[in-house]
């Protein structure tokens, strides 16, 4: 019996001891993990893009989509940011989407018009050494939405084809011109950029480019 109860003491106590180191590896687990949160205070965060190079998003945006004015076109093309999200989770994956808005008018006589809802969904990857960030975006999707208004009139100059076949054709010419590739949208996938983040700012730097975003 005492040889026994010996032999169950000892291992008690070696269980005892590997449950301790267990809980040693645990906590300095957490510790690290909390060592991240603290220095990649910008992770799990909502961001939007508020400038570049110290102009405004909604104006250095739109100039990719500049073209030669239409001589039938009453004004420039109006373009209006919607929404520009961006989020850096904890597993190194980015998500971000862009929605903004082109309205064009046409003269007439009767006056028409055109709207193009363009939405970008990007998906992408970071990693962090230090106080460098290198960004690459693996996918970037693009939907287009066209509306003709008023209906009637755009269907008074169509043969052969109907308004809803003619958005479709537009969004689908649209969507054509429009999609980047991946790896140079918003953010240059061989550039490592500086970052630097406050409660509610975040700013990524390369040589003379800054980008400053905000949280949301």
């Amino acid at each position: 019996m005492k040889l026994l109860y010996g032999t169950f003491a000892m291992v008690l106590l070696a269980l005892l001891s590997i449950s301790l180191i267990g809980c040693g590896e645990n906590d300095e687990n957490q510790d690290d993990d909390d060592q991240i949160n603290v220095e990649l205070s910008f992770v799990g965060v909502s961001w939007e893009i508020a400038s570049i190079n110290g102009e405004m998003f909604e104006i250095f945006f739109p100039r990719q989509f500049e073209t030669v004015q239409p001589e039938d076109m009453e004004d420039q093309p109006a373009y209006t940011l919607i929404s520009n999200n961006w989020v850096f989770e904890a597993n190194g994956s980015l998500s971000g989407s862009l929605m903004f808005e082109l309205s064009e008018k046409y003269p007439g006589p009767p006056i028409h018009s055109m709207t193009q809802e363009i939405t970008y969904t990007i998906i992408g990857m970071y990693t962090v050494e230090g106080n460098t960030i290198t960004i690459t975006t693996e996918d970037v999707k693009l939907d287009v939405e066209v509306t003709l208004e008023p209906e009637e009139v755009w269907a008074a100059q169509l043969v052969n084809k109907t308004v809803e076949e003619l958005e479709a054709d537009l969004a689908a010419e649209s969507k054509s011109g429009l999609t980047p590739h991946p790896s140079n949208f918003i953010f240059d996938s061989r550039i490592e950029y500086t970052w630097d983040a406050t409660e509610d700012t975040l700013t990524l730097t390369y040589s003379d480019q800054e980008m400053v975003l905000k949280k949301k």
